[in-house]
């Protein structure tokens, strides 16, 4: 048994440096891409206090959001959920909160760099006024729905949120404030979702209450 749960938790470390790379990876992507085609990804970054804190008060709302939708009756949720608990929160089970708020972050910097600094701010420049602002959005976020093909509904859910990110990201004229937002929003979530997740396996009803608290055991 403890060599079972060894090899979990080296999968789960392994799993832990292959996302990391891969958000990291494509930061550095949006870079080379913006410096290939004359973009400046980074001149929006300015990391200011009211960036910052403007990202993580934008986190509130998304939370709330996932909260609600996860008791919601209606099928689409009931459906969103399942496909989430089967699909997107196994790999994460075996993470330790530290390696958790590390991969959350790499997914904030890199994607918010690729889908807002990069792809929105570039088509939102090749055209003038609403129009262009309006391109940039739609462009952007049908790609970061693109990225996250685990269902229909997922993505749809996920194209909203990135709506939301470019929305802020214009409010704030900070990039600071959607790679906050999303990297907390990220955290969050999976904490939230690894624990209601453990709660609702039969299997691991009773042990918890005896053992130390953890990740693996949906506490944070």
């Amino acid at each position: 048994m403890k060599n079972l749960d060894d090899d979990r938790r080296l999968l789960g470390t392994r799993l832990f440096l292959i996302g990391v790379l891969f958000e990291l990876g494509a930061g550095i992507a949006a870079l080379i891409a913006g410096w290939v085609i004359g973009w400046d990804v980074l001149a929006t970054l300015r990391w200011s206090s009211s960036g910052i804190l403007h990202g993580a008060a934008a986190t509130v709302p998304m939370i709330g959001f996932l909260v609600i939708s996860v008791h919601l009756p209606w099928r689409v949720f009931v459906e969103l959920r399942e496909t989430v608990e089967e699909v997107l929160v196994p790999p994460f089970r075996k993470m330790s909160i530290a390696q958790l708020a590390i991969l959350a972050t790499a997914a904030g910097w890199g994607e918010e760099l690729l889908f807002r600094g990069l792809l929105q701010g570039f088509v939102t420049d090749r055209w003038e006024g609403i129009t262009g602002t309006v391109m940039g959005i739609v462009v952007a976020n049908l790609l970061f729905a693109c990225a996250h093909p685990v269902s229909k509904t997922y993505m749809a859910v996920t194209g909203g949120l990135g709506v939301y990110l470019s929305l802020l990201w214009l409010w704030s004229g900070d990039l600071a404030a959607p790679i906050t937002a999303h990297a907390a929003y990220d955290l969050l979530a999976l904490l939230y979702l690894l624990r209601i997740s453990r709660r609702s396996t039969p299997e691991h009803g009773s042990e918890t209450a005896d053992r130390p608290v953890s990740v693996s055991d949906g506490d944070a």
